[in-house]
Parts: structure tokens; sequence; C-alpha cells
């Protein structure tokens, strides 16, 4: 069974109800739509079998429905792909306790779709961390409560400004895109084949590399601070290039914090090229 846009016009109804509801009545759904209540019915049931709705049924106010998070992950390729910005969907390439990492296709190459989720456990210890900064910040920006933030919009919102930021002073995925929770970004690899991570990888000038990620991490803290910045963070080409990843978390140079986050970026950089190389 594959999406259309009937479906896709459905999700969006309730995706603009949400902010009246957690659910949306299935009778207020029909309501905004141009086709029959039963066409109605039988397409949200699909999408409940898809993965891309979920239902709630009450005694007294019915059957409601919301869009899962599959659900935000549909309209967002479908939206990019209406806007040109891909051309094809790929599969998973990587997978994390805050974000999928799709690949897909440009009319130029590859491009890597980065979905960024809400997981209530990470979350709170988000909230203990120095990564709650940049999530902090977004709701001063936007002036709201701390309830109201839709965490993996503002992680995206994030990413695709630090990206846009930072292109053409480190090495960094070029931005192609942002909607919703996803962002879309050039692929680092080959094909669809993601480039391999630091820690994967055994350097044959460990020195020489280490003194580039120093100083690539200086130039981008002139504007932002990683806040996550470890071997898992920088991936290395076939050619030996690096690009630098993840910045969902990063904080402005002037941030309030942004000195102590980003001597604790250093610490881990140094510490594994100690620990692995003896440097």
């Amino acid at each position: 069974m594959k999406i259309n846009k009937d479906h896709i016009s459905i999700l969006r109804v309730i995706e603009g109800l949400h902010k009246k509801y957690e659910y949306a009545p299935l009778d207020e759904i029909g309501s905004r739509l141009p086709f029959p209540m039963k066409k109605t019915n039988f397409l949200i049931s699909e999408l409940n079998r898809m993965g891309y709705a979920s239902y709630l049924t009450h005694k007294k106010s019915g059957t409601s429905a919301k869009v899962a998070e599959t659900g935000f992950d549909a309209l967002a390729l479908w939206d990019f792909k209406q806007h040109s910005v891909i051309t094809n969907i790929g599969s998973v390439v990587g997978t994390g306790k805050e974000s999928v990492i799709i690949s897909a296709e440009t009319e130029s190459g590859f491009a890597a779709v980065k979905m960024n989720r809400y997981n209530q456990k990470e979350f709170l210890k988000i909230k203990r961390s120095f990564s709650w900064i940049a999530v902090k910040k977004k709701i001063e920006e936007l002036g709201i409560k701390e309830y109201e933030i839709n965490v993996p919009r503002a992680k995206a919102q994030t990413e695709f400004r630090v990206l846009s930021d930072l292109k053409g002073v480190i090495p960094v995925p070029e931005p192609y895109g942002i909607n919703r929770h996803a962002v879309c970004m050039q692929f680092i690899g080959k094909k669809s084949l993601p480039a391999k991570i630091l820690a994967k990888v055994v350097l044959k000038d460990p020195a020489d590399v280490f003194d580039v990620i120093i100083e690539d991490y200086e130039k981008a803290a002139e504007k932002w601070v990683h806040g996550d910045f470890s071997e898992f963070n920088i991936m290395v080409t076939d050619e030996g290039e690096l690009y630098y990843i993840d910045w969902p978390q990063a904080v402005p140079s002037e941030y309030p914090n942004a000195d102590r986050m980003k001597e604790r970026d250093m610490d881990n950089i140094r510490t594994y090229f100690r620990k692995k190389y003896s440097l």
C-alpha cells in the first residue's frame, strides 16, 4: 500500500488541528476535506494500517486520530519531493536515539534526509545536560512556554541554521532544505553508502588529522559551539576528507555556557586521540 495525495490531505488536516486537539475528532477532520465521510474514514483506516496515524476511541467523544511520528516523516518527504528538493526516496542508512537518516536522490546526486525524533527518556537526559541550552534558546526566540516546544522541529531548525552558517567555513554537509522536523543535506559518501565515522577508521597520520580537527573546530567555534563533539560526529571519506556532522544541539559562541561546552568538546577529541593513538 502506497501513500497518495488523499492520504497526505488527511494528514495535513490532522496536523492543522493539533493545537486544538491531541487527537482530532473524525467528524471535524471530515468537515475540512472535499470528499465524503465514508471515504475519509476509509483513508484514515489505511493511514492507521500503514503506521502514519493512530486512533483513540472514547465513550463520550467517539473516535479521533492523530498523526504518528512516521506520518510527519511522510509529510516532510512528500513536501521535499513537491518542492523538488529531492527526486526519489531511498532507504534508511542510519538510526539513533534521536534521529533517523534516509538516503534520497536529487537532480544532481544524492542527499541525506535527517528525521529528528522526540524520545522522552533522551529528552529528560538533554534537560540535565548542556544540550538543553539549544532547545532553551529556541524557546526564548519563539516566546513560548517550555511545554509548547516542538523538540524535533527546534532541533531541525538549529541544525539547518548552523549548516548554513558554517558552509564554506569548515567542511559540513551542504544544507538543501528543511521541512518540519527534517533536514535535507548533502550525502557524505558514495551513492547511497555513507562514509565511515572517525571512530571506525584507522588513521595513517593521526597527529596531522588531530591538528586539522582542532583547527577546524576553532574556526567553527567563532560562530557555533557543537555541544556534542566526538569521534562519532566526524565522517571520513575514502579520500581522507573530514566532514563534521550532527549539530542540532549547537549554540552560538556568545551564548551562556558556550565556553564550557567548547572545552568539553575539545576534551572529548583529545581523549579519543590520546587513548587510540597515544597522542
